[in-house]
């Protein structure tokens, strides 16, 4: 039986291994275009797109970011002309965040390599029970992670 901290190693590798033959420059699928946006920033425009009626203060809780962090992602991607500030149409005293058509853009193309990575991951395994597996197994992992955070 393997200790605690054997596994922790392991697991250590195994992430560093999987990040490092899935640098997507290497496999050819990434994009130039979003060689400028930092991971937050594209977690940001994901959840956006995912729920248009989003309110800022529901995306600084859903992200366990300060509000200081959350204005200075909001001003990148305002500069960068990725995204826009509105008065939310659910609550007037709120403000809202919108894709602009460079942000849809950028937030479609990074849709496209997440889905290229994902396939790229589940065809390494031999069959449906395998994959079925794995995706079993890493929507438990994130689950207790999220309730860990809260």
């Amino acid at each position: 039986m393997k200790t605690q901290e054997e596994m922790m190693r392991k697991m250590n590798q195994l992430l560093h291994g999987l990040v490092f033959n899935l640098h997507m420059d290497h496999l050819g699928f990434w994009s130039e275009d979003l060689n400028d946006v930092l991971p937050v920033d594209l977690h940001l425009m994901k959840m956006i797109s995912e729920t248009p009626d989003i309110i800022i203060g529901e995306i600084r809780s859903a992200l366990g970011v300060p509000g200081s962090t959350m204005s200075s992602i909001i001003n990148r991607l305002e500069k960068k002309g990725l995204l826009k500030r509105l008065i939310s149409a659910r609550d007037r005293r709120s403000y809202g965040l919108k894709l602009t058509p460079k942000g849809i853009k950028i937030q479609a193309e990074h849709e496209r390599v997440d889905l290229l990575m994902a396939e790229k991951i589940l065809e390494t395994l031999n069959d449906q029970k395998e994959r079925e597996t794995l995706i079993m197994l890493l929507s438990e992992v994130v689950q207790n992670l999220k309730t860990e955070k809260s």
